[in-house]
């Protein structure tokens, strides 16, 4: 099996569940400040176990934590839980998808932009990210 693989399936499940859980959140008929709540809690009982494994098992270095990333991490991370939140709640359901693909390409545009700081530009690169544009504009102009 290629190494690619492993690191490729994560990543299109994990995009089956960020793409899922604002759909069901809103669905859900609960709205306001509960909805980061629900995503917090649920995040918590989910990664927890987890996470107490690793710091007791692996002995997770705490003195190698970049400890002003960490918080803006933090940070950005509620940010984003009451930013979706405040959208969904002033958002119809028939249109979730549509502000959901303008998430998409700005998540796909930060990891764009990250990418080229590290690593540069190449032609698949550069193909590949105007294929994306053009897929979720094309989604998003229905």
């Amino acid at each position: 099996m290629s190494s690619w693989l492993p690191a490729l399936i994560l990543a299109l499940a994990a995009g089956i569940c960020s793409g899922g859980w604002p759909i069901a959140l809103k669905l859900s008929g609960l709205n306001g400040p509960y909805m980061p709540l629900v995503f917090v809690l649920g995040g918590a009982v989910a990664s927890l176990p987890l996470a107490l494994l690793a710091f007791n098992v692996i002995k997770v270095p705490v003195g190698d934590i970049n400890w002003g990333l960490l918080f803006l991490a933090a940070v950005l991370c509620g940010g984003v839980l009451l930013l979706i939140a405040a959208m969904l709640g002033i958002t119809q359901s028939n249109r979730i998808g549509t502000y959901l693909m303008i998430w998409s390409i700005t998540q796909v545009t930060v990891a764009a932009a990250y990418t080229v700081l590290v690593s540069g530009l190449s032609p698949r690169f550069i193909i590949g990210f105007i294929a994306a544009i053009i897929a979720v504009t094309a989604l998003a102009n229905r």
